[in-house]
């Protein structure tokens, strides 16, 4: 395949528009939340009681600011990006490429999607303080970056060792995709490391997502969380698959193109139920919500069931 058939290949096409669509959405979910957080601070005390009901928002931004991370990593090794470029940049971008999204932007996105389940279960006061606030965003920042700091080392380190060295031990240059760091794909180890991350994710999302649904009696919220659950855990399986499967075509030919756009479309489910359940949907849910005026009781949706926020803004 020439220079110029893969600059113009329509998998790098779609996947530009779908990385730029997804980073408008996510865009979008973060002004929601921010309008809301604004206007309730300014607003009358009945708007005002919602923000304990709203209480995790920086927890949701941080999840569209990995998300967005996720997206923008997708864009830098695109061949028309690449081509306008010094050789030296464009080689800088193929690694942040390959180290950004797989190794620190994932890990740290289904982490904190991970603390947001979890701390949606847990009682919120009427009105959180600022210093409340600003501790549970610390304590996630702290938890993604724990997360997937040990994958973005382990991924630096691979991609750094000496092609000498594997053949001092026996093993071929492109050992796991070691050759490919020269390349604008990601390596096997990479999909190794994402394989593990799964097997270790999964069943936690699993029984958080079980641990939300043994307290919700809204019928609305369960089906919600079913279907958060069914798209990370369908969207990990699919993607680890893609990419070890790409690894076995050279990453010009157009099956390893094709995977990769399978990889990242499952990426993207993951991305759109996140920010869709657990950032957009609480802020729908809490202007839902509110006070009757004369008997000072919540009140909640024209079925009758109990208020999504009761159980902290899933």
């Amino acid at each position: 395949m020439s220079e110029k058939e893969q600059t113009e290949s329509p998998f790098e096409l779609v996947t530009a528009c779908l990385a730029a669509s997804a980073l408008l959405f996510s865009f979008s979910s973060a002004v929601v939340v921010l309008r809301f957080q604004i206007r309730a601070a300014r607003s009358p005390s009945r708007l005002r009681r919602l923000l304990g009901l709203n209480s995790l928002w920086p927890v949701r931004l941080l999840v569209v600011l990995f998300a967005s991370l996720i997206c923008f990593s997708e864009l830098l090794h695109l061949r028309v990006l690449r081509r306008c470029l010094p050789r030296p940049v464009s080689s800088s971008l193929c690694t942040a490429h390959s180290l950004l999204s797989p190794s620190f932007a994932e890990p740290a996105f289904f982490s904190t999607l991970l603390f947001l389940l979890r701390g949606s279960t847990h009682p919120k006061p009427p009105h959180s303080s600022v210093a409340a606030t600003a501790s549970t965003f610390l304590s996630a920042s702290a938890y993604a970056l724990s997360v997937s700091l040990p994958f973005l080392l382990l991924h630096a380190a691979f991609l750094s060792l000496p092609d000498s060295l594997f053949l001092r031990l026996g093993l071929p240059a492109d050992f796991l995709g070691h050759a490919h760091r020269r390349r604008c794909s990601v390596p096997l180890f990479a999909t190794v490391l994402l394989a593990l991350l799964a097997a270790v994710y999964v069943p936690l999302f699993v029984s958080a997502c079980w641990s939300v649904v043994a307290v919700v009696i809204n019928k609305r919220l369960r089906t919600r969380l079913y279907t958060l659950t069914a798209s990370v855990v369908a969207s990990l399986s699919v993607q680890v698959a893609a990419l070890a499967f790409a690894s076995l075509w050279p990453p010009s030919s157009a099956v390893s193109q094709g995977l990769s756009l399978v990889a990242f479309v499952s990426v993207l489910v993951s991305i759109v139920a996140g920010e869709a359940i657990l950032v957009l949907q609480p802020v729908v849910d809490s202007l839902a919500v509110f006070v009757d005026p004369v008997t000072g009781h919540r009140r909640s949706g024209d079925d009758g069931s109990r208020p999504a926020q009761d159980i902290g803004g899933v």
